[in-house]
């Protein structure tokens, strides 16, 4: 599985491009737990937005942007202090977003999703 990191420096842009490219795209949100399974948080929500906060004192905080769905409200999840944003290419040839963050990893799954080039 290949693994390509995203500079902390291009996060801001990195979230700009990622609105840009997969506005309306489905998304699956899931936090790895401490004992390795996954805990599913969104399923097949539109992306709204991806917007990285960097004005806080102490924290940065990643917030995805979903929009209202039949059966969804619209929705925001925040992840606080992220570390490293990676994304991954599965066996399957799909790419998903991994971010690691001082709460834990969350991935970003898309149906379909289309990532910047680095």
């Amino acid at each position: 599985m290949q693994t390509d990191e995203i500079r902390s420096e291009n996060w801001v842009r990195f979230c700009q491009e990622m609105t840009d490219l997969n506005e309306g795209a489905l998304l699956t949100i899931e936090s790895l737990e401490p004992s390795g399974g996954t805990k599913q948080i969104v399923k097949d929500a539109p992306l709204k937005k991806f917007i990285l906060d960097k004005s806080g004192e102490c924290n940065d905080i990643l917030n995805i942007q979903t929009n209202e769905t039949v059966g969804q409200k619209p929705d925001d999840h925040f992840i606080i202090e992220p570390i490293h944003l990676r994304i991954r290419s599965e066996a399957n040839d799909r790419k998903i977003l991994e971010i690691e963050a001082e709460s834990g990893i969350t991935r970003v799954r898309f149906k379909p999703g289309r990532f910047p080039s680095s």
